[in-house]
């Protein structure tokens, strides 16, 4: 992986505490928002290429 695709994972990964909320708010279940979650990183990880860098990650990309 290169350093963009470095700061790409790392910077998902940061914002995974928000995301699990956020899916939680969805389900109000744990092992539903866990399974929604762990689907969303996995779609989010396999499109990486896709991101355009210096956009909104959170806002414009992950929460879409």
């Amino acid at each position: 992986m290169n350093e963009s695709g470095d700061l790409f994972v790392k910077r998902v990964l940061e914002l995974q505490g928000e995301l699990y909320i956020y899916a939680y708010s969805l389900t109000s279940n744990i092992d539903d928002t866990k399974d929604l979650l762990q689907e969303t990183l996995l779609r989010v990880l396999n499109n990486k290429d896709k991101y355009i860098e210096n956009t909104n990650l959170k806002g414009g990309w992950l929460l879409l």
